[in-house]
């Protein structure tokens, strides 16, 4: 049996890396004795948002040329984090460009590009290399508990078969020098900013105009919210919504590509410095302002 080891942390802003190594030697499908493979992983950079996520590129490193870099599980806290693709990132011959990656000069001598999408832009990822692309798409789902709680996950289990480069792997919790795990550093979702405008009659509806951006994240600059669902309230109960220029798959409010949208209210129903506007954007925190009418 071969056990991962780890013999550093993904770094945070400074970019110190993180290796994780399969200890001792494995047999691979023709029966011949294999060198480990270690990983390297740089700092994680944020690339863009998504409701109540930050969406970040991650560089992995190997010492081998082929294969795939595949996510087999993921620690978060919340669950709503993910970490992809999940049927395995293609080893490249060269780093990216536009990623910290680990050194030639150290020894790697392949690279992967993963992508992880994180509300508290903290986590423990589980990696395997396999010889083989997985055939799960999509993203490895945050798990709150142990992700070797469950052996069935173990890609190591039948090296014969699924592509890996055999042996069994054991998982670890989370603490000191975990095994096959690597933490991921990066920046946590820091919600909305929400402006909402004045009551202002539109034909024969009053209409109030929102716009609602990301919040910056680190070196991810604001920007507009596009495609993020709204939930409104009032206190006291309030006017009746009676349709928005933007509607979601549901028939939700949800914003447009500018990070806009008009809400329409029945006149009938509408006071204007009476009611406090409760807004929440899906991931986010509940914005609270006052409704006011145009002079």
């Amino acid at each position: 049996m071969r056990q991962l080891t780890m013999t550093a942390l993904v770094g945070s802003a400074l970019a110190a890396l993180a290796v994780a190594t399969l200890g001792g030697g494995c047999v691979i499908n023709d029966g011949t004795d294999a060198e480990p493979v270690r990983f390297a992983a740089g700092a994680p950079t944020p690339v863009s948002f998504e409701p109540g996520r930050v969406v970040h590129d991650v560089c992995v490193a190997v010492d081998v040329d082929h294969g795939y870099v595949r996510p087999i599980a993921l620690t978060a806290d919340p669950a709503q984090d993910g970490i992809g693709p999940a049927e395995g990132a293609q080893v490249a011959d060269l780093p990216f460009a536009d990623l910290p990656c680990p050194d030639a000069a150290d020894g790697w001598i392949g690279w992967a590009r993963l992508e992880w999408h994180t509300v508290s832009g903290r986590a423990v990822v589980s990696l395997d290399h396999t010889l083989t692309q997985g055939t799960t798409t999509g993203e490895v789902g945050g798990d709150t508990t142990d992700p070797g709680t469950d052996p069935g996950t173990d890609p190591g289990t039948d090296p014969g078969t699924d592509g890996t480069d055999g042996g069994d792997v054991i998982f670890a919790a989370p603490v000191g020098a975990s095994s096959g795990q690597l933490i991921l550093d990066g920046e946590r979702f820091a919600g909305y900013e929400v402006d909402v405008g004045a009551l202002t009659p539109v034909g024969s509806y009053t209409g109030l105009a929102l716009d609602v951006r990301f919040a910056a994240a680190g070196a991810l600059a604001a920007e507009p919210a596009d495609g993020v669902a709204l939930g409104l309230g009032f206190l006291p109960e309030g006017p009746t919504v009676v349709g928005s220029s933007t509607v979601g798959p549901n028939g939700g409010i949800v914003t447009d590509l500018a990070g806009h949208v008009d809400v329409f209210f029945d006149p009938g129903t509408v006071e204007c410095d009476l009611f406090a506007l409760l807004v929440t954007p899906d991931g986010g925190a509940t914005d609270v302002s006052t409704l006011t009418c145009d002079p």
